[in-house]
């Protein structure tokens, strides 16, 4: 096992106030293995680049994709959105927007539909009575979409539909935004605008561009490579997907036109946020393991007890699969996590979720709003204060040993 290298003070700091800005979803102990992916020499670039980097929770997202479509309302309050992911594969991100969508005003008040798939748009849609809505979490260089769009606007087209075809997306790199909207006139774009990060106009990084951009190219050039089966060819994107050169990471996913070196996961790197699934499936477990740990003392302390040891109707296997999964619930509300992300992370349904804090509710734990109870703040306060406190014995512990394991010897040169 490698050993972690020094972090001064000063830096820790800097690191623990980088760290507040990912709401719980990064802590500092993970910058500081992320930074052990590079010479300690370009750690102040790693955390420039860290610190720009734009990062949002599903609430957030709910409320870009709440206010788009309020805004769309505004301008055709006559009419019923019918909103269609702007991508079919299941479990794209596109499709993953649908969940937030269903929680906006518009949805909620009946002004808006979802149609999971275009192949319904031409039965259902009512040219005269709706407006049509591609949804996506995130749009780089707009390429994927431009097929997408161009595919289908003669189909629009042909049942009669004339109206303005709007694309929401929670961000869009404005090569996207530009591309997207020249396709026609009635192409017209929402989302959080962005321009390349080391862009010679608007660039977050001002006149140290050229040097974060040399180091960003150079840390990144061997972890996002696509393979040309047909050409045999082998492309590298060091600085995102076709140059994207975004700083763009949410709590589902990150996109690949982001760095590399925030989210690749290949040559050893260690990402700071995963977009393949086995570093997140690592987490997870570790989230588990961690959890069975928390119970185990939870349970010492007579706390979280939510199923009966006695029913029958359940195995012990499962009491205490429900239990650990009750712990890792509340230690990702903590973090402020989506419900999404937790259902990810946990491998469960929305359904499991809901059942666990309804579970939570009848033991006074949480609130119907899935918010701690005073009870639940101050069980999980002590079971923190219990956790940190046996985490330093058994650390203490360790230093006593090697300690002990150190030979010290009886003479010196001769003396005594």
């Amino acid at each position: 096992m490698n050993k972690k290298p020094y972090i001064e003070p000063e830096l820790q700091v800097e690191i623990q106030a980088i760290s507040s800005r990912f709401k719980g979803f990064i802590t500092s102990v993970d910058i500081i293995n992320w930074l052990d992916n590079f010479s300690k020499n370009d750690w102040a670039f790693a955390l420039y680049v860290l610190e720009k980097t734009e990062f949002l929770t599903g609430d957030e997202i709910l409320e870009c994709f709440n206010d788009y479509l309020n805004q769309i309302i505004s301008q055709h309050p006559k009419k019923e959105l019918l909103i269609i992911p702007a991508n079919e594969e299941f479990g794209k991100s596109a499709t993953a927007m649908t969940y937030y969508i269903t929680k906006t005003d518009c949805f909620r008040k009946k002004k808006a539909r979802l149609v999971q798939r275009l192949g319904q748009v031409k039965r259902e849609i009512k040219p005269d009575k709706q407006i049509i809505v591609l949804i996506d979490d995130f749009l780089g260089t707009g390429r994927t979409l431009e097929g997408f769009v161009k595919q289908y606007i003669p189909m629009f087209k042909s049942i009669g539909y004339t109206e303005t075809i709007w694309i929401a997306s929670a961000y869009m790199m404005n090569e996207a935004k530009v591309r997207l909207e020249n396709l026609d006139d009635k192409i017209k774009t929402l989302g959080q605008e962005r321009f390349k990060c080391f862009s010679p106009h608007g660039s977050a990084f001002g006149n140290q561009k050229k040097a974060l951009r040399e180091f960003s190219f150079q840390s990144g050039k061997d972890l996002f490579i696509i393979h040309d089966n047909k050409t045999g060819s082998k492309t590298s994107h060091p600085l995102g997907y076709e140059n994207s050169q975004s700083l763009v990471a949410f709590s589902h996913t990150t996109p690949n036109n982001s760095l590399p070196i925030l989210w690749a996961s290949s040559n050893l790197h260690h990402p700071i946020f995963p977009r393949s699934t086995h570093p997140r499936i690592d987490r997870m477990k570790l989230l588990r393991k961690e959890s069975s740990y928390w119970l185990y003392h939870a349970r010492k302390l007579g706390f979280f007890e939510l199923v009966s040891k006695t029913d029958e109707k359940l195995e012990r296997a499962d009491i205490l699969d429900i239990d650990i999964r009750f712990i890792a619930v509340l230690k990702l509300l903590k973090q402020k996590r989506p419900i999404p992300t937790i259902c990810q992370y946990l491998g469960i349904l929305e359904q499991d979720y809901l059942e666990l804090i309804e579970l939570g509710n009848k033991k006074g734990i949480l609130n119907k709003d899935s918010t701690f109870t005073e009870k639940g703040k101050l069980h999980y306060a002590k079971l923190l204060q219990e956790i940190k406190m046996l985490k330093s014995k058994k650390r203490r512990a360790i230093i006593a040993k090697n300690d002990k394991d150190i030979y010290v010897p009886k003479t010196f040169r001769g003396r005594a």
